[in-house]
């Protein structure tokens, strides 16, 4: 985040103070305190997708004005935490098998995808998705994953 000295400090400006917030309802958290106008927030709460507020406050010597709140989304990253795929409705020649959500999405679901034994037999944009032309009495290994657009 970066920010610029207010355009009347009214006085030399002590310090800054960066808040962050989840959303528009949410607790502010205090990010940073020091007199530069930049910091990096690599803070570990944060979410991949999420959406926050920030705020800046700049302080001298007569008392302190804060900025309205600044909104931002953060960038997309892989999805955490999917279930094992449930399998089900099995033949000698097929199956059908569903993805499990990921507890944490991280970004826009673009596709879930099977994979047999290491190969990927089927993509779709719906976590049910049907495996088929398969070959009678074969040991399967079956992975499920979900992909955004990272």
């Amino acid at each position: 985040a970066t920010w610029s000295p207010p355009d009347e400090p009214n006085g030399v400006i002590t310090q800054y103070e960066l808040r962050r917030r989840a959303d528009s309802d949410g607790a502010w958290t205090l990010v940073y305190v020091g007199e530069a106008t930049s910091f990096f927030d690599n803070s570990s709460d944060l979410r991949p997708y999420a959406r926050y507020e920030y705020n800046v406050t700049s302080y001298n010597g007569a008392g302190s004005a804060s900025s309205p709140p600044t909104p931002i989304r953060l960038e997309e990253a892989i999805p955490e935490e999917i279930g094992a795929p449930n399998v089900s409705n099995v033949g000698p020649y097929s199956f059908d098998v569903v993805v499990g959500r990921p507890s944490y999405p991280n970004g826009i679901i673009v596709r879930y995808r099977v994979s047999v034994n290491g190969s990927v037999v089927a993509t779709d944009v719906q976590n049910r998705l049907r495996v088929a032309g398969l070959t009678p009495f074969t040991v399967l290994a079956v992975t499920g994953d979900v992909c955004t657009t990272v």
